[in-house]
């Protein structure tokens, strides 16, 4: 009992820290919860600047964000995303239009003249830049938007008054070819260098001499604003005869070196002619965010609830101490996010919800397990830990596969991909800690109660033998029939490639792309029911009138949602900031005043859809590669490669559903979940087939003389009841993200209900028995891997426990 106390006295300190994190720390959400606008920056090359390094990456990037902090938005998020791109989220901003021309130009830095007489003035303005500057600084820590919103405009007018005393020259950024920070000598301090083309150098020249030893002074200027709180320099008298010539110039400050990189970045940011273009632009509204964080909510916990009451009623004692374990996972899986800084966006609801079946599958599989071994006669001590040591090695194989797929989408994928990744990664972790660390130590406490040591408390019938339970199962042989089970599939896998064909035929892809894969302009308007006489049903003619008047009404969709015909969709092409604004000024006039909180635009440049595409496939392959090794190595080559055409059925037969509803009335679009959907199934579909043949591993050690056909036959009885029971659990989960995840992931939920389900049936009919079929036609008999642990029907597993025993 020593080793349960300490183990009990680790889960409660780490439920404790759980509790202070999630009080402490708020949960970040993303822009789909709390509404704000995203934009995805694509950095251009020109004549001077062949190729985007992440030298210039770094200094476009420091430029963004002085532009962004100068909107004054809370908590932004500036980010590079691959070699040429930067994203931008901006929470609470739903001008879309405002951040892309703030963002969208290129840097103009310039150099100025202090003007005479403006001496002491600008003593005491350097002065008030740096207090706001600081104040700035210790404000983004706190929640006060207030305060923040009126030190931003403090700090503006700062700017504003210092640069009133400094004339513009003819010096700019485009005369600047470099600027680095070099060290001084052997000592701790560093001066920024600078190198001018020759014009620059002529212009420097100049006005460096006329500033020499008058004590006015050389100010730096970024988007007409100081560039940091350094950024006024004196001139020696020495050059007030010719000016500092060469071509170059050391600004000296006695910087720390941290703060000269970051001089030197601001400036080549400024420097470099490179235009910056809006690739993406998303906006969602408050309200819509809200309404998502509410059905996320509603998801999450009425599918809590549900796995908690199946658990409890169908596993009894351990299903009770299951639902602990359950919600000790969804405490430490919350602290994590925030801990970890993970923006929540609906994609990682989306990712937390479905670890939920992760946690419990862990549970599933040592309940069943201690089961089988109660049948068996065994004690009930022997049998709670035969139960954990049996089925360690299937928990094992089914976490990591889920976390190649986990590793895959976070390496090669993007933004809300990344966050799914991210959340379903940590959820896996956290599930394999909470079944074989919590759940073990509350059941080993629990049966060291007398009142609790009893096996009526952990099986039904607890009188009824294993032969007896058997006597009235009703077994399946699945390699009997299996000629039937592949004339099934073929028939669906067949269908869904003549859907696809369809498809491709009509419209040139083999699934109904969304904007994110072709390009284009999406924007989404609801009428302000504020005012009764604009609360209305919507014209569909009236729309299309206004797109045809504003000349893009060709190759251009229109959709009136809502029951109540208040709200409407457009997609058309990719549109201009200008062409977008007048769209909205025109559609607001003719056909109502609309409720800015819920409206969402989205621009997406086909660039955008094609990096979609080609990182959710190399993702896709980079995952069966990873499978496929780890199976191998765990099993053998022919278990991994039966695993991955199982694999493929899945994704092929989901593949011919969607374009089946693509086809359809529906017209079901395939966007960035689609793809997330792909991938979940994939770590999902292999687990199911990695427990069976975790089973059917065993039985060969068992007995090596048996026919494979009769072992694999077994193995799948065996497994049934756990399969038939996760399946029930996530499919809760999956629904419950259906009916309340919203509309975001309606088509999400419903792709890996498909996969889900047809994962079950391929695990069950097809993996195992081509493998038979395969085995069979070669006649291969080579041992395979053996299991983590050993035994044969629970005593080696329990012979190995020191301490154990009957009367424990």
């Amino acid at each position: 009992m020593g080793r349960q106390r300490s183990l009990l006295g680790l889960i409660l300190v780490l439920l404790i820290a759980a509790v202070v994190i999630i009080v402490k720390i708020p949960t970040r959400l993303g822009l789909d919860l709390q509404g704000g606008s995203q934009l995805t920056l694509q950095v251009k090359t020109t004549q001077e600047v062949k190729e985007i390094t992440e030298r210039e990456l770094e200094a476009v990037l420091k430029v963004i964000e002085g532009r962004v902090n100068g909107l004054g938005v809370s908590e932004p998020v500036v980010q590079t995303v691959g070699k040429d791109q930067i994203l931008v989220q901006l929470p609470g901003v739903n001008d879309p239009q405002q951040a892309e021309r703030v963002l969208g130009g290129t840097a103009q830095l310039d150099f100025r003249k202090q003007k005479s007489g403006t001496e002491t003035q600008l003593q005491i303005e350097k002065q008030n830049l740096r207090e706001k500057l600081e104040t700035q600084a210790q404000l983004k820590k706190t929640p006060d938007q207030a305060a923040i919103a009126k030190n931003q405009a403090e700090l503006k007018a700062t700017n504003g008054a210092i640069a009133d005393l400094f004339d513009k020259t003819e010096l700019t950024g485009k005369n600047l070819k470099d600027a680095y920070p070099e060290p001084v000598g052997a000592s701790q301090n560093w001066h920024v260098g600078l190198k001018f083309d020759p014009r620059g150098g002529e212009l420097f020249a100049e006005l460096t001499k006329s500033i020499a030893g008058t004590g006015r002074t050389l100010g730096i200027f970024l988007d007409n604003a100081p560039i940091s709180a350094d950024f006024a320099y004196t001139v020696d008298v020495q050059y007030a005869q010719t000016g500092i010539t060469g071509g170059g110039a050391v600004i000296e400050g006695n910087f720390t070196a941290e703060r000269a990189s970051d001089i030197a970045v601001q400036l080549r940011g400024g420097a470099l002619p490179v235009p910056v273009e809006v690739v993406e632009n998303r906006t969602v509204g408050a309200t819509l965010g809200r309404d998502s964080i509410e059905r996320s909510i509603y998801a999450s916990v009425g599918s809590l609830i549900l796995v908690l009451l199946f658990l409890g009623i169908y596993y009894l004692l351990p299903g009770t101490i299951a639902d602990l374990a359950l919600v000790i996972y969804a405490l430490l899986s919350w602290a994590s996010f925030a801990l970890l800084g993970v923006t929540m966006t609906l994609p990682g609801v989306a990712g937390f919800i479905l670890s939920i079946g992760m946690a419990v599958d862990a549970n599933v599989l040592i309940f069943e397990r201690t089961r089988e071994e109660l049948r068996a006669g065994k004690s009930l001590y022997r049998s709670v830990e035969a139960g954990f040591y049996r089925a360690f090695s299937s928990i094992l194989d089914g976490n990591v596969t889920v976390a190649i797929a986990c590793v895959s989408l976070f390496w090669l994928g993007s933004g809300l991909v990344k966050g799914f990744a991210l959340t379903l990664a940590i959820g896996v972790a956290i599930s394999f800690f909470t079944a074989v660390t919590c759940t073990r130590t509350f059941l080993m406490v629990s049966i060291s109660s007398p009142e609790l040591r009893q096996p009526k408390f952990f099986i039904r019938n607890p009188s009824a033998t294993a032969a007896e339970i058997e006597s009235r199962t009703r077994k399946i042989s699945v390699n009997r029939t299996r000629k039937r089970w592949w004339t099934v599939s073929t028939i669906a896998i067949l269908g869904g490639l003549i859907a696809m064909g369809i498809s491709w035929q009509q419209l040139g892809s083999p699934l109904r792309p969304s904007l994110e894969f072709i390009g284009g302009t999406r924007l989404q308007f609801e009428l302000d029911c504020t005012q009764p006489q604009n609360c209305r049903p919507i014209s569909l003619d009236a729309v299309r009138d206004v797109l045809s008047e504003q000349g893009i009404d060709k190759n251009s969709s229109v959709q009136i949602l809502g029951n109540d015909q208040r709200a409407f969709s457009i997609r058309t092409k990719d549109l201009g900031v200008d062409q977008r604004t007048a769209l909205t000024n025109a559609l607001s006039t003719e056909v109502g005043t609309f409720d800015i909180k819920k409206t969402q635009i989205d621009t997406v440049g086909p660039t955008i859809g094609r990096q979609l595409l080609s990182s959710g496939l190399m993702a896709l392959l980079v995952s069966f590669v990873g499978i496929v090794i780890y199976i191998s190595l765990r099993y053998q080559i022919d278990f991994a490669i039966f695993a991955i055409v199982a694999l493929l059925h899945n994704i092929l037969i989901t593949l011919g559903i969607f374009a089946l509803l693509g086809l359809s009335p529906l017209q079901v679009e395939v966007d960035s979940l689609f793809v997330v959907a792909l991938l979940t199934i994939t770590g999902f579909s292999v687990n199911d087939t990695v427990v069976i043949y975790d089973r059917i591993r065993e039985l060969m050690e068992i007995n090596p003389d048996r026919s494979f056909s009769e072992t694999v036959d077994d193995a799948v009885n065996q497994t049934l009841q756990r399969s038939l029971n996760i399946a029930f659990i996530v499919l809760l989960t999956l629904f419950a993200l259906l009916l309340f995840g919203g509309d975001t992931l309606k088509y999400f939920a419903l792709a890996q209900i498909i996969g889900f389900t047809t994962g079950i049936y391929t695990s069950i009919f097809i993996a195992t028995t081509l493998l038979t079929w395969w085995r069979e036609r070669t006649e291969k008999s080579a041992p395979i891997v053996p299991a983590l642990v050993d035994g044969d029907t629970g005593d080696r597993a329990s012979s190995d426990i020191s301490g154990s025993s009957d009367e424990a």
